[in-house]
């Protein structure tokens, strides 16, 4: 009866031990997916920033350059249709 008892006090004391190497386990994992969504946020933020100031820019651009911009763009979508219909004949 006795080895049966210390049988069962060292199964627990194993179970306990793997029960806090699995909590934190869990632990360290949520820090570093907290740690990495964080980061994630930062850039997208800075990236959205950095989107808003590049459409204002065009946008004063193109009040200060109207016919030029009028120009790019019909050239541009020349371009952009003899690339497409070029496609279409291949």
């Amino acid at each position: 009866m006795n080895d049966i008892h210390k049988a069962r006090q060292t199964a627990e004391k194993g179970a306990d031990q793997a029960s806090k190497i699995i909590d934190d386990i869990r632990d360290r994992a949520s820090d570093y997916v907290s740690a990495a969504k964080s980061c994630v946020n930062d850039s997208l933020e800075d990236a959205q920033d950095y989107g808003r100031g590049a459409w204002k820019d065009a946008q004063v651009w193109v009040k200060k350059n109207p016919a030029l911009a009028v120009g790019g763009a019909v050239v541009f979508g020349m371009l952009l249709s003899t690339l497409l219909s070029n496609r279409d004949n291949d």
